[in-house]
């Protein structure tokens, strides 16, 4: 039993560490709770000094959406993490989440250098609020607030939203940051490039194949969209046709529609000079990370 007590104290004081939160943990009595004897429960994880939040689409539906709120710190070894639960209510313009934290499992087995006892896993605590856009439009949101349950109201979040993109203004004790979201059209697609030169921007080429096949800029339908800075070998286009649309869904997968030649730089006798070397470029849905 030393080694889980020595691996519970490591994470403990871990998590601790991060929260900046003294009393961050709160046990459960095993007995009163009805857990298992072989594990034991403690709650109090989600660290609500500190969190990252990020968005998560609907691969089914384009105007469904999650916001995802996630704690920094993980847990390793015989434990598992239960997500956090949250009661969602709304009042006026505004959301209000009664978050129930997430729960630490520690199990009573000893982890080993080479064999474990138990499967190890990494473990982060986070919650997830689910959204859709027409809602949050006909009920005329303006913002989310967040409270424990223990706790109480630890962030509060602007919101400003239309048809094409939600705007979602993140309040905490380090400032504030804004996320933007946006509701792509059902029949919007992504080509990207693979094996281009580390650096070498390629993104006016991928325009102009996929131009060539009657797909539509997608800063044309979303007005305000601007196409990602830092993915040099990535286009969104709308596809007005299904052309490309239709092979990805009898795919289930990515396919490839086309080559581009980018040049990279050669040495010979004669010293450097371009030479074009050949790029496969795929098409693609927007899964629920683009």
């Amino acid at each position: 039993m030393m080694t889980q007590k020595r691996f519970f104290l490591f994470a403990l004081f871990s998590l601790l560490i991060l929260a900046q939160m003294p009393s961050a943990f709160a046990a459960r009595n095993n007995a009163a709770t009805g857990e298992n004897r072989d594990r034991q429960t403690y709650g109090g994880l989600f660290i609500r000094s500190i969190y990252a939040v990020r968005f998560i689409r609907d691969a089914q539906d384009p105007l469904k959406f999650v916001i995802r709120m996630i704690s920094y710190g993980d847990v390793s070894g015989c434990a598992e993490i239960e997500p956090a639960y949250v009661e969602v209510k709304n009042q006026g313009p505004n959301i209000k989440v009664e978050v129930d934290d997430a729960k630490l499992h520690l199990k009573n087995q000893d982890p080993r250098y080479s064999n474990y006892d138990c499967q190890s896993e990494m473990n982060r605590a986070y919650f997830d609020l689910p959204l859709d856009r027409d809602t949050l439009l006909n009920k005329k949101i303006k913002k989310i607030v967040l409270k424990s349950k223990d706790y109480g109201t630890f962030s509060d979040s602007d919101v400003d939203i239309d048809e094409e993109r939600l705007l979602l203004t993140v309040h905490s004790q380090w400032g504030e940051t804004t996320m933007t979201y946006w509701f792509y059209p059902a029949n919007t697609v992504i080509l990207y490039a693979t094996g281009v030169k580390q650096g070498q921007n390629v993104k006016s080429m991928i325009r102009d194949l996929g131009e060539q096949n009657g797909l539509i800029p997608l800063q044309d339908t979303l007005t305000e969209f601007n196409q990602p800075r830092l993915m040099s070998d990535t286009y969104y286009f709308t596809d007005p046709s299904g052309k490309f649309l239709q092979q990805v869904k009898d795919s289930g997968d990515a396919v490839k529609v086309g080559e581009i030649a980018p040049t990279r730089v050669v040495f010979d006798t004669n010293g450097p000079k371009d030479e074009p070397y050949q790029v496969d470029v795929f098409v693609k849905q927007p899964g629920e990370n683009d």
